[in-house]
């Protein structure tokens, strides 16, 4: 399931949305998406994996900063910018894509398997009430943001099908590994082989990892890979 309800393609918004996550089959030429994964022709802004909760509550700041005006004073907002990568010209370009019309905002994955997703959906529905997104959630009120995680090392992201480990020439270099070659890849909940593709269309340092049965966590995760 991609987002907060599984959206048929049919019921795919054709007006101008705001993906959150790595989510390719929803992305169209309205599409502004939030993902650490870049994709080709799409436009986007990359931020640190297991920053999403961070990324939510600068998003509600700039979509709604009335709602949010007294936890500003709670929070360091340029510390989130700096650990998530989503500055001020990130937001202004969010603020150019919006253009103060209506929009849909989807939640993915990514976002509802984080380990602080209990307040990230506080957050979407607070943009829900105050904004000009067609979203709407009940939840809990916001909490005040933890400090963001850190991801270093070999970053995968976990998702459904054949075997397999694809990743771009960056993330080969960096795991030393060759396209075509079997693969190692231990987790704390698995040590699986897998073969390694090597696609010169992708970009960055985060690698697509399929499996048959993928595990119920958050979809991106630290390995080591031999």
């Amino acid at each position: 399931m991609d987002c907060v309800f599984e959206l048929k393609k049919s019921l795919i918004p054709q007006h101008k949305k705001i993906i959150l996550g790595y989510a390719p089959r929803l992305v169209d030429s309205q599409s502004l998406v939030f993902s650490p994964i870049p994709l080709q022709n799409t436009r986007q802004i990359n931020y640190e994996v297991g920053t999403e909760e961070g990324v939510m509550l600068l998003l509600a700041h700039q979509l709604c900063p009335n709602t949010f005006k007294e936890t500003s004073n709670q929070i360091d907002l340029g510390y989130l910018s700096a650990e998530s990568n989503v500055g001020e010209e990130e937001l202004a370009e969010v603020e150019d894509f919006v253009q103060g019309g209506e929009f849909s905002l989807i939640l993915t994955q990514d976002f509802l398997t984080h380990p602080r997703s209990k307040n990230i959906l506080a957050i979407f529905e607070e943009i829900a009430m105050h904004s000009h997104a067609l979203c709407a959630l009940e939840g809990f009120a916001p909490e005040v943001c933890t400090p963001l995680p850190e991801y270093n090392g070999c970053v995968v992201r976990i998702t459904n099908g054949e075997l397999l480990l694809k990743g771009s020439r960056q993330f080969s270099i960096f795991a030393k590994i060759q396209d075509s070659h079997d693969t190692t890849i231990t987790h704390p909940d698995f040590c699986i082989q897998a073969p390694f593709v090597l696609d010169e269309q992708m970009r960055g340092m985060i690698a697509i990892l399929q499996l048959p049965t993928p595990p119920s966590l958050y979809p991106y995760q630290k390995v080591q890979i031999k």
